[in-house]
């Protein structure tokens, strides 16, 4: 064996050694996945390719093109690329890890790497200056995309909205007005009534609450006795799939909470009833009932909502029509005629039974939900299906505007 066949298995040892001694370094731990970028190696001098991705740079150096390899939190470094005489290697910072390459040491052929298997692969990591990486699989395969990105943990919740209601559009009749995603269709009104005046959509006196973002359509009603209402998506495949029931055709699935909020305003003096209810039902325009009772409601429920002769906004939870329902909780807000409140639900469903929270005119939005305003248990499954609203029997009853359902707090009341 010559001199020159010793020199190069010493080179080989010695990355070898440096290839597992190095070890991944983080300096980036988030969320992101790696962006990547092409990892060169550089002849005689030559600078390599860089990848800039969000990552941490980190891992072993080879003796000529100072290969840095992908740190992510818990991948072995990439080793590899072509080793040079001199010029400085790829550095590639996007955060992959290399599970099962050997380290290229000298225009060796990487006669056994393995793809990219966590993360995202190195994008480009092209042996440029050396012997052709012709063995193996090599990097050449962009994003990963069953891998784990930023840390190798599961990716954060999202806060998201998942139904909205704005009323956006041109003013009119509010049955079967079209609405967003989220919706099985637009808003109905019972008997489907187009009477006006009635129910509508307008933009006459908008609103508004805080720096809650909003716009100036709203839906205003009533009429007779007519309720209105829509109901939700809740197919197995839509934005309300992971909450659907054990029955599969309403949400209430034991373990999550649901959040919900809109903006309510009563014009009138009356303690007739004003009414905006998540429920059971397929009739979307009906509040519940005792075969579909409301998971919960915020209005004015009658006499029930009034105390010491004077009327407050209430929570309602679940179904009673008794003279004297024990089911509705009067705030300490008291109802003024044209006044808009901003009323925000959680829905925490445990199995057979469930948690009904309210925050009425809450102190801050967006981010953590402040301290409610009161929490209440349900003796029975808070499902919901539809949403329903009743302002009262007369045109100009009262108005409601912003509702939306979503994951969390934030998502249902975000700030300007």
């Amino acid at each position: 064996m010559t001199r020159t066949h010793l020199g190069l298995l010493l080179s080989i040892v010695v990355v070898l050694t440096a290839a597992r001694c190095g070890g991944p370094t983080s300096e980036s731990v988030g969320n992101l996945g790696d962006s990547g970028g092409k990892a060169g190696a550089s002849a005689n001098g030559g600078g390599g390719g860089k990848a800039t991705g969000a990552g941490g740079k980190g891992g072993a150096s080879d003796q000529g093109g100072n290969n840095s390899g992908g740190s992510g939190t818990g991948g072995l470094a990439n080793a590899g690329g072509a080793v040079a005489t001199g010029g400085a290697g790829g550095m590639n910072s996007g955060g992959a890890s290399n599970t099962g390459g050997m380290a290229n040491t000298g225009g060796v052929p990487n006669t056994g790497g393995m793809a990219n298997t966590g993360g995202m692969a190195n994008t480009g990591g092209m042996n440029t200056g050396g012997t052709p990486n012709t063995g193996g699989a090599p990097n050449t395969g962009g994003m990963n995309t069953g891998g784990t990105p930023g840390t190798g943990g599961s990716p954060a919740a999202t806060s998201k909205v998942l139904a909205y209601a704005s009323f956006d559009g041109t003013p009119g009749p509010l049955d079967n007005f079209p609405l967003g995603a989220g919706f099985e269709a637009g808003w109905n009104v019972q008997n489907d009534s187009v009477v006006s005046p009635g129910y509508a959509v307008m933009a006459t006196t908008p609103l508004v609450f805080s720096n809650l973002v909003s716009t100036p359509n709203y839906a205003d009603g009533g009429y007779m006795y007519f309720g209105s209402g829509v109901r939700l998506d809740v197919t197995a495949g839509g934005p309300f799939g992971a909450y659907l029931d054990t029955l599969g055709t309403r949400i209430g699935k034991a373990g999550t909470t649901l959040w919900a909020s809109a903006l309510l305003r009563k014009n009138t003096s009356a303690d007739t009833d004003f009414v905006w209810a998540l429920h059971g039902s397929n009739a979307e325009h009906w509040d519940g009932d005792s075969s579909a009772p409301p998971a919960a409601s915020v209005g004015v429920f009658g006499a029930a909502s009034v105390v010491s002769g004077k009327t407050y906004w209430s929570l309602r939870v679940g179904f009673d029509n008794s003279a004297t329902p024990a089911n509705v909780f009067p705030t300490a807000v008291q109802m003024v005629p044209g006044q808009t409140v901003f009323a925000v639900v959680s829905l925490t469903y445990n199995g057979a039974s469930s948690s009904v929270s309210l925050y009425l005119n809450p102190a801050s939005l967006a981010g953590s939900p402040p301290a409610a305003t009161m929490t209440k248990p349900a003796a029975m499954l808070a499902a919901v299906r539809s949403v329903a609203f009743y302002p009262g029997r007369d045109p100009g009853s009262g108005s409601i505007d912003e509702v939306r359902i979503g994951t969390d707090y934030a998502a249902v009341t975000p700030k300007r």
